[in-house]
């Protein structure tokens, strides 16, 4: 039996997938300067995700932007502040 759904829209319309406890799921939607990675999961009893960056054909980085109960309240970012950082990390160098 599913315990987790997952929906993807393209150019080629809508498609979706089921995992079940056992199983999870994974989805990956890449450009082509990385992708992004989600996967649920369960641990301990208790829905659980990652979400995660990752290269894709050799472009892009790897960083786990987030990891924990799938219904933990994460205050949202203050767009300022990710707007500076990005800024910042322009004017050092990097990318």
């Amino acid at each position: 039996m599913s315990h987790f759904y997952g929906k993807l829209t393209g150019s080629r319309g809508v498609t979706t997938r089921c995992g079940t406890k056992n199983s999870g799921i994974v989805a990956v939607a890449a450009s082509w300067k990385g992708a992004v990675r989600t996967e649920l999961f369960v641990q301990d009893g208790e829905d659980w995700a990652v979400v995660s960056l990752m290269p894709w054909q050799g472009v892009g980085v790897s960083r786990v932007v987030y990891r924990g109960p799938v219904d933990l309240e994460v205050p949202e970012p203050n767009t300022n502040d990710v707007a500076r950082g990005a800024v910042m990390q322009l004017l050092s160098g990097g990318s």
